[in-house]
């Protein structure tokens, strides 16, 4: 586990918590008895002096500035009490101003505990996010715990003498599915294209999501041929299913590369032979045919 994870897992409430809790219990005990104590209007105006600094402290453009309009408010509201209602007890006027006070200080320590509460928050979303191995919009793999299945499974087959294959695949035409679709419409549509692809891929295989819209195939016990067959299978149910056309980039293991970064390199390299040839699929093969080297 790591440290940032540990962290948060194992924070507690800070005494600063408790103190902002206990404060703002004591300035709602305290209301209930300015209303026993003041006449109603009285009471009202203290209340709504609570209420204005608390605003103002949870605000906190600036601690200094909230004390002081925290004090200010608090004699404000005494004078108020003091000049509209003269019968008020001494003693409810105190309890006015020692509340207005309160509730600043407590509206300080609150905004802090709310500040801490989301950045609390905001970590485990980030950390759960970053557990998660699955994307929920597509059902594939998120990029790094799908570089993780790459990495392993290069490990496998250079150990037991296998071959694999590796398919990159982006939209065909990504700019004509925006002009069509919209942003948010081409990537809903996006999405959908890929939980197809992922429903026609056999169980052994693996499908993660890459860079710039575009996802990874890990066709395994799979020759070059056996994948230029899948990825046309895998475009034939794109266009029966009228879903958001791909175009495919194909490597084999060993032949065109022994390592995760080398495999990722060449098939994108396929994958931008094919589309600038206008092609649906390319394997490195045809790329280097293409360039004169075989």
């Amino acid at each position: 586990m790591s440290a940032s994870v540990r962290r948060v897992i194992t924070t507690r409430p800070t005494t600063g918590d408790a103190a902002a809790g206990a404060l703002l219990l004591l300035g709602l005990a305290s209301a209930v008895l300015l209303f026993a104590l003041l006449p109603t209007p009285a009471a009202r105006l203290a209340v709504a002096g609570c209420a204005l600094v608390a605003v103002l402290s949870l605000w906190q453009i600036n601690r200094a500035l909230v004390g002081i309009a925290d004090i200010v408010i608090a004699l404000i509201v005494a004078a108020l009490i003091f000049t509209q209602q003269p019968d008020a007890s001494r003693i409810g006027i105190v309890i006015a101003v020692v509340l207005v006070i309160i509730m600043g200080i407590a509206g300080l320590l609150a905004s802090e505990v709310i500040r801490t509460v989301y950045r609390r928050v905001t970590e485990y979303r980030r950390i759960s996010d970053a557990l998660t191995p699955i994307d929920a919009t597509t059902g594939a793999l998120k990029q790094a715990f799908g570089r993780d299945r790459l990495r392993s499974e290069v490990a496998r087959a250079f150990r037991y003498q296998r071959s694999f294959s590796l398919l990159i695949g982006k939209p065909a035409d990504w700019r004509g599915e925006l002009d069509r679709r919209g942003s948010e419409g081409a990537e809903v549509a996006l999405a959908e294209a890929v939980r197809l692809v992922a429903s026609r891929l056999r169980n052994t295989d693996i499908i993660s999501l890459e860079a710039d819209r575009a996802i990874a195939i890990i066709l395994t016990e799979t020759t070059a041929e056996g994948g230029e067959y899948a990825a046309q299978h895998l475009q034939s149910a794109l266009r029966s299913e009228n879903q958001m056309e791909m175009r495919f980039g194909l490597v084999q293991f060993p032949d065109d590369g022994v390592t995760e970064e080398k495999l990722i390199s060449e098939a994108y390299d396929a994958l931008t032979f094919a589309e600038m040839a206008n092609m649906p699929m390319a394997s490195r093969r045809e790329l280097l045919a293409g360039s004169g080297t075989i």
